[in-house]
């Protein structure tokens, strides 16, 4: 379930994956360096990992890391009734997991037309 989008300095797609939990890199209009027969718009890598939670953004700053927007921890929290109080406040997510340098770098501010570094 696709939330944030992000281009690279590559052109390459990163996609936060609110219901998959991860971070999507999608092959950009020119795929290179990629394996051969990559074509744009295909799933390179999904990168998941303990402190990614369900995605609303992702951004990629002028180092080439990618910062996730966590949002929600635990849907099941949120749909019980009554909640468990100890874990009630676990819907609101843990702010932001970054992951560094995996990005083509890019230049800010981020408007218009993606710059590379």
């Amino acid at each position: 379930m696709p939330w944030g989008v992000s281009i690279d300095g590559s052109d390459d797609v990163w996609v936060a994956n609110f219901w998959g939990r991860g971070v999507v890199l999608m092959a950009g209009t020119e795929p290179r360096g990629k394996p051969q027969g990559t074509k744009p718009g295909d799933v390179i890598h999904v990168f998941n990992g303990g402190t990614i939670q369900m995605l609303t953004d992702v951004v990629i700053d002028p180092a080439g890391d990618i910062w996730a927007a966590n949002n929600w921890n635990n849907i099941d929290i949120l749909l019980s009734d009554p909640p468990a109080y100890p874990t009630s406040t676990w819907g609101g997510g843990s702010g932001f997991t970054v992951i560094y340098g995996i990005a083509a770098p890019v230049k800010t501010p981020l408007m218009g037309q993606v710059r590379a570094s």
